[in-house]
């Protein structure tokens, strides 16, 4: 394993459908910030120890509903991803790979990144991937005092564009980290040998996506891993969420209805929680309007919170 020395940096580059039920639990307003609004929409939402879902809205920062559906709104930062620091080890307010947004001493801390999706694994470390334009992709392990190790160099393959950056990161249960690029979601294990490349993946019937081009499908972004190994992605430029199998099979377990399209998704229990974005063409077409719905694991799906603009 290469540790990066400190003071170093290292740069990256910049439907077995369920019935849906038209119950809306909780819609607010806010004012636009239009100097948050980036290249695309957020990316991040988790699911904590009592059941309150967080998640980035790129206009109006971070949200959390909490487990009796109330919306509050805890951080006015418009950033793309964020983390659960379940120890609170992370306490650098202002590092330059994430922000610490809850108070140094409590616990859990809860981190946003603006610059590459972020996860913290069951051993307490922070795990991210570097795309670089040439040369290997690096999975990279940050210890919580500071120590930054390469876990992995990934290489290129023959059908995958790396046009960075990389779209979202997940650590399974047994320590293996999953990310994904536009075509592709790659396995690593704990050890830091490439376990898996799943892809190059299509999706059938892929919806059009205002503002995703035909080259960047399905543009897979936010994921998840289950405790049976299976993933579950956004298929941000299909509107679709896939499972993939631990053997590779790969099925649409979700579709929206264009322009709403998803960006990342979170596991809590047996549940799957979609962030989902309004890709709208017209007057202010990063407006990007964020709402979560959940897949039950009898199939409902429920829309759990839907964010406007005023």
């Amino acid at each position: 394993m290469l540790r990066i020395a400190d003071g170093a940096t290292e740069r990256g580059g910049d439907a077995a459908m369920g019935r849906v039920t038209g119950r809306l639990v909780f819609t607010v307003g806010v004012a636009f910030l239009a100097a948050a609004a980036r290249g695309h929409p957020g990316a991040g939402i988790i699911v904590d120890a009592q059941g309150d879902v967080i998640f980035t809205d790129t206009g109006g920062g971070i949200w959390k509903i909490d487990n009796q559906g109330q919306l509050t709104r805890m951080s006015k930062y418009a950033y793309h991803w964020i983390a659960l620091d379940k120890e609170g080890a992370f306490s650098d307010t202002n590092h330059s790979l994430y922000r610490r947004l809850t108070p140094r001493g409590t616990k859990p801390a809860l981190l946003i990144s603006d610059d590459r999706p972020i996860v913290i694994g069951r051993d307490g470390n922070m795990y991210h991937a570097a795309c670089h334009y040439s040369g290997p992709l690096l999975v990279t392990r940050v210890e919580p005092a500071g120590d930054t190790f390469v876990l992995a160099q990934v290489p290129g393959n023959d059908y995958t564009t790396r046009i960075c950056p990389v779209n979202g990161i997940a650590v399974a249960a047994d320590g293996s980290i999953y990310f994904s690029e536009m075509q592709t979601v790659t396995k690593v294990s704990k050890e830091g040998a490439v376990a898996g490349v799943f892809g190059p993946i299509t999706v059938p019937e892929c919806a059009a996506v205002p503002g995703v081009s035909e080259g960047l499908k399905p543009y897979l972004r936010g994921l998840d891993v289950g405790s049976d190994g299976s993933a579950y992605v956004a298929a941000s430029g299909c509107g679709a969420v896939l499972k993939i199998s631990p053997s590779g099979t790969i099925t649409t377990i979700l579709k929206t209805d264009s322009p709403w399209s998803p960006t990342a998704v979170a596991l809590g229990g047996s549940d799957l929680y979609v962030l989902e974005y309004l890709h709208t063409t017209g007057k202010n077409p990063r407006e990007w309007l964020p709402r979560v719905r959940k897949l039950a694991a009898d199939g409902t799906v429920t829309v759990l919170a839907t964010v406007s603009r005023h």
